[in-house]
C-alpha cells in the first residue's frame, strides 16, 4: 500500500491559550465603569445638604470604627483590614465632599479625612498592635 503525500495535510498541533483572562478583565472594567457612572448619576442628583449630611454620617461611622479598634487588643491581620477600611471610607469621603463648594464645613470634613487616612496607613503598618 502507498501514501500518497497529497493525502497528508500539515497539522499545527501547538496549544493556544485562551483568552478567558482577557475577556474576564474587559469584563470587570466594563462592570466597574458601568457602576461608577451610575454612583455618579445617582450622587449627582444629591443636594449639597443631602451631601454634607452624607459625609458627616460616612466621618461618625468611621470614627465609630476607630474608637472601637483603638480600645481592643488586635493581631497584625486584623489591623491592616481595619486600616484598609478606614483608608477606603476617608478616600469615600473625600471624593463626596470635593464636590462641595468651598466653605468651613467642607474643610473641617477633609481635614479628618486627611486624619483617618493618615491614622489608616499607621494602623496598616502596626503602629497600634
Amino acid at each position: 500500500m502507498k501514501i500518497e503525500n497529497k493525502h497528508l495535510t500539515v497539522s499545527n498541533f501547538t496549544i493556544k491559550p485562551e483568552k478567558t483572562e482577557e475577556r474576564v478583565k474587559g469584563f470587570e472594567e466594563h462592570l466597574k465603569i458601568a457602576l461608577s457612572e451610575l454612583e455618579k448619576e445617582e450622587f449627582i442628583q444629591k443636594t449639597q445638604e443631602e451631601k454634607t449630611t452624607l459625609a458627616l454620617n460616612k466621618l461618625e461611622e468611621t470614627l465609630a470604627v476607630l474608637e472601637h479598634f483603638i480600645n481592643s487588643p488586635v493581631s497584625l491581620s486584623k489591623a491592616e483590614t481595619v486600616g484598609d477600611f478606614l483608608l477606603s471610607q476617608a478616600l469615600e469621603i473625600d471624593k463626596i465632599v470635593s464636590s462641595l463648594p468651598e466653605s468651613f464645613t467642607k474643610n473641617f470634613i477633609k481635614d479628618w479625612a486627611f486624619l483617618l487616612g493618615v491614622e489608616a496607613q499607621k494602623i496598616k503598618q502596626g503602629f497600634y498592635s
